[in-house]
């Protein structure tokens, strides 16, 4: 008798592999009727059970606690620096805010209509707004150049904001007295970006940062009106003299993260320990409204490994 038809191997068959088992015994064993029916009732409700489990393991997952953030990226257009007047006469850090660059040590001065004065020795350093208070003539100085006067209109400049003295800075006034104001006030500050300018009152000196016009209201050959593209770092510094300027932030894309909702991690746990008896019926019968539920919080994990 051929190996295949005895029956140690085709017990052995059933145990090691039942299909083809199953055949060999339908083929060749001489067992009764009932007896195979009933073994192959055991290996169908066997196989049955392995396929089960095996759906039943892929619906089971270990969720870290941690939340499920959902999120869309979107652009949108963003200021490129922010939006900012500077006075008719004025120095201007950028970046930095008046009241961030005040020594602490200044003290109210006023000079005589005619001298020279050093900085740290005639008066304290630090950062002053200047005021004529008699006359009108010259005032000059590190970095300054004025004709400031009492009578006002368009020759004389009648105020000056925020001229920062360091230690040892000249200061020399003719045929006029000014006063030293310490700076007080914060009149805000422009942040680093790009900006086209744009001269909004009086004419005059423009200078610093990459920038040296005579701007003004008036326009013609003589002052320029507007000023594109400038681009202002942290630290550069910008004068004003004769004429205050808008500085108009230009845009620019950006792309950014809109959270639109946010899951608990104990909710999302929570919803997915769905009962072993319930998930089996659900596999196997395939009911949608049983699955619903289990279904959307399954969406939720490659993201919640993404995060782990």
């Amino acid at each position: 008798m051929l190996v295949y038809k005895k029956t140690w191997f085709i017990i052995i068959m059933l145990i090691l592999f039942f299909p083809i088992g199953l055949f060999l015994m339908w083929k060749y064993s001489i067992w009764g009727k009932l007896i195979k029916i009933v073994i192959s009732i055991f290996l169908g409700f066997l196989l049955f059970s392995m396929i089960s489990g095996a759906s039943l393991q892929s619906a089971s997952v270990t969720y870290m606690a941690q939340e499920v953030p959902a999120h869309k990226e979107k652009t949108e257009m963003v200021k490129d620096g922010k939006d900012f007047t500077t006075e008719i006469n004025g120095d201007y850090i950028i970046g930095q805010s008046p009241s961030q660059y005040v020594s602490g040590e200044e003290k109210e001065f006023t000079t005589s209509q005619s001298g020279n004065y050093i900085a740290g020795e005639d008066f304290p350093v630090g950062t002053y707004d200047l005021m004529p208070v008699e006359g009108g003539g010259n005032v000059q100085g590190t970095d300054l150049n004025l004709i400031m006067g009492t009578a006002g209109g368009e020759f004389y400049t009648n105020y000056y904001d925020n001229k920062t003295f360091d230690q040892g800075d000249s200061l020399e006034v003719s045929g006029v007295a000014i006063k030293l104001i310490p700076q007080g006030n914060d009149t805000g500050k422009i942040e680093p970006g790009k900006y086209d300018l744009e001269a909004i009152e009086g004419g005059g000196n423009v200078i610093g940062a990459g920038i040296n016009e005579i701007m003004g209201v008036e326009g013609g050959s003589f002052y320029v009106t507007n000023y594109d593209n400038l681009t202002l770092k942290a630290g550069d510094e910008i004068t004003v003299s004769g004429v205050a300027i808008s500085l108009i932030a230009h845009e620019k894309e950006q792309v950014v993260q809109e959270a639109t909702e946010v899951i608990p991690a104990h909710e999302v746990t929570e919803a997915i320990k769905v009962d072993k008896e319930e998930t089996e019926t659900c596999y196997i019968d395939k009911e949608e409204a049983k699955c619903s539920e289990l279904n959307k919080y399954d969406q939720l994990e490659d993201q919640l490994h993404e995060g782990e």
